[in-house]
C-alpha cells in the first residue's frame, strides 16, 4: 500500500504538479526554492551517507589491502555492488586503482581503452560508458596488473 501511495503521489506531481510550476515559476521563485530545498536535511539519504562513509572507507581499504588475493564470495559481491554504483569513468578510475593499481579506462575514438601501466590491455567499442566500465571491470576482475 505504502509504494502504490508513493507512486500515484510521484505520477500526480509529473502530471499535474511539476507541469503547472515550470509554467508559472520564474526565475526568482526558483531561486527562493533552490535556497530552500538546499537548506533542508534529508533524514533518510544525508544522514545515512554520513553513517555508513566510514563502513565504505572500510571496504574499500580491505579491498586495497587484498588487491592481490583472490576475493572471498561475500568480498566479490561487495565489489560487485560498489561497481553498479559508479557513474563515469572517473568513478571507475578511483575505484579500480584500489583493486588494480595503475589501471584506468579512457575513451578514445574507437570507443573505450583499458590501460595498465601506460600499456593497452584491453580495447572496449564504443557501447556506452555504463557497459564499457562493467566490461572494464570485469576484464579487470581476471588479470592481475603487471602479472603474468
Amino acid at each position: 500500500e505504502l509504494v502504490d501511495y508513493y507512486r500515484h503521489h510521484i505520477a500526480m506531481e509529473e502530471e499535474h504538479f511539476f507541469p503547472r510550476a515550470l509554467e508559472r515559476l520564474r526565475d526568482r521563485d526558483w531561486a527562493y526554492v533552490t535556497y530552500a530545498i538546499s537548506e533542508q536535511v534529508d533524514p533518510l539519504f544525508d544522514e545515512a551517507t554520513v553513517r555508513f562513509e566510514n563502513l565504505r572507507g572500510e571496504i574499500l581499504s580491505r579491498f586495497q589491502s587484498r588487491a592481490h588475493a583472490e576475493p572471498t564470495g561475500t568480498e566479490q559481491q561487495l565489489l560487485t555492488d560498489e561497481v553498479s554504483r559508479l557513474e563515469n569513468i572517473e568513478e571507475f578510475n578511483a575505484f579500480v586503482e584500489f583493486v588494480s593499481p595503475g589501471t584506468r579506462l579512457t575513451r578514445t575514438e574507437q570507443g573505450f581503452a583499458l590501460i595498465c601501466r601506460d600499456s593497452l590491455v584491453f580495447q572496449i567499442c564504443d557501447v556506452g560508458e555504463t557497459t564499457a566500465i562493467w566490461c572494464a571491470h570485469g576484464f579487470v576482475q581476471g588479470m592481475k596488473c603487471g602479472e603474468d
